[in-house]
């Protein structure tokens, strides 16, 4: 089998990494996520281009602070309830896939914080939503949990 020679330039540093593909490659994976902030995150989401897509369609309605907190921008405020539940979950799912959420799932106060709606309002299109099989009903950590 040949050697594989692959040299990588990022800002002022630079290595060279050459052998048997399978372990060059893992070299370069592991140089790449020590020296490259964020790098474990976006590989988490190109392992399924699904997310990305995703992510890439919602980012205009949802975002996160660096503490974690999920908050809907402006542009969301002419979409329905039902929409604005399945893109908060949907944004808990890529975060949790990217490695900044213990659970991919939410609880009804959680929900009720991010949409600035009551818990009421929101326990309604849960359910209808449920029944439509769009989100599962799941019960974690004592606490009730809709997930995606």
């Amino acid at each position: 089998m040949r050697d594989l020679e692959v040299k990588i330039r990022y800002r002022d540093l630079e290595v060279e990494f050459r052998g048997d593909p399978k372990d060059v490659s893992r070299k370069i994976f592991e140089w790449l996520n020590s020296n490259i902030p964020g790098f474990d995150v976006a590989i988490n989401l190109f392992k399924d281009p699904d997310y990305l897509e995703l992510s890439e369609k919602i980012s205009k309605y949802i975002k996160s602070t660096n503490s974690g907190d999920i908050y809907l921008l402006d542009e969301s405020s002419s979409l329905s309830m039902h929409l604005k539940i399945l893109i908060s979950l949907s944004f808990m799912k890529i975060l949790y896939v990217a490695g900044y959420r213990t659970s991919d799932a939410s609880t009804l106060d959680e929900l009720s914080r991010i949409l600035s709606s009551s818990q009421k309002s929101i326990s309604s299109r849960l359910s209808e939503l449920r029944s439509q099989g769009y989100i599962d009903k799941m019960r974690e950590d004592k606490h009730t949990k809709y997930r995606i």
